[in-house]
């Protein structure tokens, strides 16, 4: 889609650190490694904690996902 900019927001501190230094032995190492790639792309990508509370985009999304099927959607904002 073009951005060069992009800011991810998650409740999920133990996911953000993960991120940072998981070592190579870790279950989720094929993952943590896709989210490196993506981030090492040629873009500006910040991945900050929010509390679950104050995400409201996040309560927005999962709203927007209740009773679809699995799979890939995009939401046009």
């Amino acid at each position: 889609m073009g951005f060069r900019q992009v800011q991810v927001q998650t409740d999920s501190l133990s996911a953000i650190q993960l991120i940072g230094s998981a070592g190579e032995r870790h279950p989720h190492l094929a993952l943590i490694s896709e989210v490196r790639r993506l981030q090492a792309l040629d873009w500006r990508v910040e991945i900050i904690h929010v509390y679950r509370e104050g995400n409201v985009v996040a309560d927005y999304l999962a709203s927007l996902g209740h009773g679809r099927p699995p799979g890939d959607h995009f939401v046009d904002a």
